[in-house]
């Protein structure tokens, strides 16, 4: 729906710009702060989001008497249809909003009032909400599991069955349980045929309550 605007200005930003392929929507990426890049593993882990755009458009709004613009950080489209707007700010950012001549702010602002106005649902995303432990973490372990996905070997399809197979108890296994019980798939293997299918939506992972580990529960996706 959308594609990312080029920033003009970007030299202030120095060598703090992370180049990535999302797997999801199928292209390369830029990030212009650690914290979107952050925000990005977020949105390319999270299954339920179908698509996204970073840096999507530039919203204008009338405030203070003239015309104000804004480019928004990220767009995202949830499977279920619906699409937000999301700006990515550190917290120490979006204080003092009601100064009237702060930056940020009239940035807020524009982008507010031009969702509003557009009848899109809008959020300021912080570290507070992008950094939350464990979730992050694991989804830093799951991320490089995005390109097996796409592109599985005939390997990897095979064991993704063995472990529906033994998963079709419908009884939640631990990692080290259903290691064990696959006895002839190498460690890469099992992790391999696992995380595909996390990602695949066919088994479920708690991704949110502790760091993944030996002991981490899966269990056959409800229907």
């Amino acid at each position: 729906m959308y594609s990312p605007l080029k920033q003009k200005n970007i030299s202030h930003y120095g060598n703090n710009i992370w180049h990535c392929f999302s797997y999801k929507i199928n292209r390369d990426v830029m990030f212009y702060s650690e914290l979107e890049y952050h925000h990005w593993i977020l949105i390319e882990c999270t299954r339920e989001i179908k698509s996204f755009c970073e840096q999507p458009r530039e919203m204008s709004a009338y405030i203070d008497n003239e015309v104000k613009r804004s480019v928004v950080d990220m767009w995202i489209e949830w499977h279920d249809g619906t699409q937000e707007f999301i700006e990515v700010k550190y917290e120490k950012d979006i204080k003092n909003l009601s100064d009237v001549k702060n930056r940020v702010a009239t940035q807020i602002k524009v982008q507010e009032k031009w969702c509003k106005e557009n009848n899109y649902i809008y959020r300021i995303a912080t570290e507070k909400h992008i950094r939350q432990y464990p979730l992050l973490d694991n989804y830093k372990i799951l991320l490089p599991y995005f390109k097996l996905h796409r592109n599985p070997s005939d390997q990897t399809s095979i064991n993704q069955q063995l472990v529906l197979e033994e998963l079709s108890y419908k009884k939640p296994f631990s990692f080290r349980q259903l290691f064990h019980n696959l006895s002839t798939l190498t460690l890469t293997e099992f992790y391999d045929a696992v995380f595909t299918l996390y990602i695949d939506q066919q088994i479920w992972i708690d991704m949110k309550s502790t760091l993944l580990n030996s002991e981490t529960e899966v269990v056959i996706e409800n229907d």
